[in-house]
């Protein structure tokens, strides 16, 4: 209890003292691994290396969605490198998390954490298109590089220009984030201006790094530097260890350049050459020595680490093949050991695990792909839980490493229609999630979301009767029930059960049996018929109860009151007609002459394309009062009202339709 009270005391102080101070820290966080973990079933142990400046006794906090993880334990590996442990609840909001440490001083490594659902048992990577651009896409990244704190899929293209792509409800939304003066190779996301914001950085083929920086209202672009060949990879991190982030990018001139920002200029460094065009680079601890190293792949064959020895950089050899071009190079722990590694892409197909053993590299070759493998990175695609190794291949297809302990096996992830350039994990729509994001040839950027294979059967939606307020009278009860898992369905049990709430009782109950509901299709079921007496409240509730993982959404149910209703008002306004809703110049004078009881209404329809009330509701009343005021663009009743309409009139009920653009809002269609 002590414990908890004095957490609580702590993170009461800092929020205090940062908020009411507005405190300007010294720069103190710099990089973090993993960037990623799972909210498990039951309380999980996230261990968090920390990378910064100059730590004593840091006291870290992950803070987020109203939330504030305190760190269980600490331990300082040098004054660059802190691991924490913290305690993840099964109850932690999905989704992205900044780090605030205190430290003598306060700083905040912003949007560097999600925190992701675990998917258990079985699934299958379903393939979605985000995006197709004009030109071939080049690099792909998922981060947080408007300060929004949601992600964001940044893309680099032959086109000249890097955009954003942000899920938005139901559809991906572009952003033009800037352009350069010619095809835009790659794209990452970091604070490399160590302004506490995080900033978008790309390299062109007209030799020069970018930097774009989001205001709030647009992108402000920077070149921050350049080579004197066209660049091809770019990556941000704190690869000297000076407690600082700096830009690293490189090229077709085999230099290896150092970017820092000294809050006035930025200022270039060569750190290291090679033989050959260097193609990737990557920023993490490769060597599990407490301090980060930049590592580079190369067309001559060879991956490189260079490493900051306090006053010069070293250059190490960890690979060397012979006749092939090294495409791509990522550093982190594929085999799930709690060890990092560094993994390579070759030309030949091969992709190769190298781990250092405290005084050589080892190489292990995880499989030959059947064309070029051309990008690799890791991550957990699956949401297992567990770490992948996904590489991108000339062949189209993205390929998933799996470590059982003993064995690597591979399986495909998804393709596209021409080689797949690049790829990139993270939650880029948010839902917390991680997906797997490539980079193709044939202009498109892909999105490959692993699913259960097990069937999610829910309880969508019930379309008839509608609530509110409806006239008595029989109706057949239909529901939309869906099948939103990865796996087929079959005997499908679907219940319906009708409730008067006045008299609290059951007044109606149905079964329907679906021999079978593929994946990712929904269907409706119509039930026999319940009559809905007049002058009470009922709840209507669909239900069923095939065993899934899913369960919360089995039911569903609606509140309708009836009426003794003998017109049925439809106010068919398409968007336009009264200015208040209902429309009273109507309900008013029919409900005086009526009774209010005597009077239902159906409405606003606020599109064209809106369907009417069903059929079932026009035959219970006498006369159907339907309104269509004055739109007149496109055709004021839709097929489906027309026939209803038709078919009311020839069973011998009466309709009034008013609307003095029917006829116009038909011609030429």
């Amino acid at each position: 209890m002590k414990a908890s009270i004095g957490r609580c005391l702590f993170v009461l102080f800092i929020f205090i003292f940062f908020n009411l101070r507005g405190y300007d820290s010294d720069n103190k966080l710099t990089q973090i691994y993993p960037s990623y973990h799972p909210v498990m079933s039951d309380t999980s142990s996230y261990k968090l290396s920390i990378w910064g400046n100059s730590f004593n006794s840091p006291q870290f906090i992950l803070s987020g969605h109203g939330q504030n993880i305190v760190q269980d334990t600490v331990t300082v590996v040098n004054q660059n490198l802190a691991i924490a442990d913290f305690s993840i609840p099964t109850t932690l909001p999905l989704g992205v998390y900044k780090l605030i440490v205190y430290d003598g001083v306060m700083d905040t490594l912003y949007s560097c954490i999600t925190f992701y659902k675990n998917v258990s048992g079985d699934g299958v990577f379903y393939t979605y298109t985000v995006a197709q651009l004009s030109q071939d896409v080049q690099g792909v990244w998922v981060g947080d590089g408007d300060n929004d704190s949601l992600m964001e899929v940044f893309v680099s293209g032959k086109d000249n220009t890097i955009h954003m792509y942000e899920w938005s409800d139901s559809s991906w939304v572009e952003q033009t984030v800037g352009s350069s003066g010619g095809y835009m190779i790659k794209v990452t996301v970091g604070d490399g201006n160590n302004d506490g914001l995080l900033e978008v950085y790309g390299v062109s083929d007209d030799d020069s790094v970018y930097q774009f920086a989001y205001n709030g209202t647009s992108w402000e672009k920077t070149v921050i530097g350049s080579g004197t060949g066209f660049m091809k990879s770019v990556a941000v991190g704190d690869g000297n260890c000076d407690g600082f982030p700096e830009v690293y990018a490189a090229g077709a001139d085999s230099n290896v350049y150092m970017f820092s920002f000294d809050g006035t200029n930025w200022n270039t460094t060569t750190i290291g050459k090679i033989s050959g065009t260097i193609h990737a680079l990557a920023i993490n601890d490769g060597t599990n020595d407490g301090k980060l190293e930049v590592y580079a792949s190369a067309f001559d064959g060879g991956i490189y680490q260079f490493s900051w020895n306090g006053s010069s950089w070293a250059m190490d050899t960890l690979l060397q093949v012979p006749g092939v071009y090294i495409y791509g190079v990522w550093v982190g722990d594929g085999d799930n050991d709690t060890l990092l590694e560094v993994y390579g892409a070759v030309s030949n197909g091969d992709v190769y695990q190298i781990e250092w053993n405290g005084s050589s590299w080892d190489t292990t070759r995880l499989g030959t792909l059947p064309d070029q493998a051309l990008a690799v990175k890791l991550g957990d695609g699956d949401n297992d839980g567990l770490n992948e190794v996904y590489v991108a291949c000339d062949d189209g297809n993205i390929y998933r490493f799996e470590f059982d302990g003993s064995n690597w096996t591979s399986s495909i992830v998804g393709s596209g229609s021409s080689y797949m350039h690049n790829l990139a994990l993270g939650d880029g729509d948010n839902d917390g999630f991680i997906e797997v994001y490539g980079a193709n040839y044939d202009d498109r950027l892909y999105m490959f979301r692993f699913e259960s294979i097990q069937p999610d059967i829910a309880s969508d939606s019930i379309l008839l009767p509608r609530s509110g307020w409806i006239p008595g009278g029989n109706y057949h009860i239909r529901a939309v029930v869906g099948n939103y898992g990865g796996g087929n369905a079959n005997n499908v049990y679907v219940f319906v059960s009708v409730i008067d709430t006045v008299a609290n009782s059951e007044i109606f109950r149905d079964t329907i049996l679906l021999d079978s509901l593929p994946a990712k299709l929904d269907t409706t079921v119509v039930f026999e018929p319940c009559y809905y007496t007049p002058g009470s409240v009922y709840r209507t509730i669909v239900y069923v109860n095939y065993p899934d993982t899913n369960p919360a959404n089995d039911t569903t149910s609606i509140l309708s009151a009836t009426k003794d209703a003998v017109v049925l008002f439809v106010e068919d306004a398409n968007g336009y007609g009264a200015p208040n809703h209902p429309d009273s110049t109507w309900l008013i004078p029919l409900t005086n002459l009526l009774g209010e009881n005597r009077v239902a209404y159906f409405g606003p329809t606020s599109s064209y394309t809106d369907n009417g009330p069903d059929i079932e509701e026009m035959r219970n009343v006498d006369l159907v009062i339907w309104n269509c005021y004055d739109y007149y663009v496109d055709p004021q009743l839709t097929s489906l009202d027309t026939s209803n309409i038709k078919t009311i009139i020839d069973e011998g009920k009466r309709v009034w339709l008013i609307g003095q653009d029917i006829i116009y809002s038909l011609l030429g269609k």
